[in-house]
């Protein structure tokens, strides 16, 4: 024979206000301690600030010295490449701290006044196979007919949840909490 044994109810373990006076002296202290916050995030956000741009400063030397060096290899690789490929039998050249390349990149696109080069696509039946239509889910058209929309399998409309929200005086930052979790 088996028990089973009923759940307990999870007991509050936060502090409740007994009555007005004590209400207001918790907005009070959400706003003191959303006051103290800000001015955390402040100083957070100055000291990254300021790592920010020593780090992009010291990145940029670097990355100027790769630069450098790079332009300078690829100007002896150019003036010796025939040696280096052996009349072209190689595209890649190893040295003892690693490889020098010549690769060809891939055909690319560029378009410069896309409208007009697309209505020049649509305009000639032929050259329509290079347009691509997309096609995706308008949402704000379900929410403007939540009924019809919920009736569609894979689509769920949320709707009439209660969020309870505090605003002390002097701040544009609300405390929030779901209201099912004061309810």
């Amino acid at each position: 024979m088996s028990r089973t044994k009923k759940a307990k109810a999870v007991a509050n373990t936060v502090p409740v206000p007994q009555d007005a006076m004590e209400a207001d002296a918790f907005v009070q202290r959400i706003g003191d301690a959303q006051r103290r916050a800000l001015v955390v995030k402040a100083a957070l956000d100055e000291t990254i600030a300021a790592a920010k741009k020593r780090a992009e400063a010291e990145a940029a030397t670097i990355a100027q010295q790769i630069q450098d060096a790079t332009r300078g290899l690829q100007i002896w690789a150019d003036a010796n490449r025939t040696r280096l490929t052996k009349d072209g039998a190689t595209k890649t050249v190893r040295t003892p701290s690693g490889e020098i390349a010549c690769r060809m990149r891939p055909a690319s696109i560029s378009i410069k006044e896309a409208e007009k080069v697309l209505e020049a696509l649509l305009a000639d039946k032929k050259l329509g196979r290079f347009v691509r239509t997309k096609h995706e889910i308008d949402k704000e058209a379900l929410l403007k007919e939540p009924v019809a929309a919920a009736a569609i399998d894979g689509i769920t409309v949320k709707s009439g949840i209660e969020d309870f929200v505090v605003t002390p005086a002097g701040m544009q930052m609300a405390a929030e909490t779901d209201a099912k979790v004061a309810a």
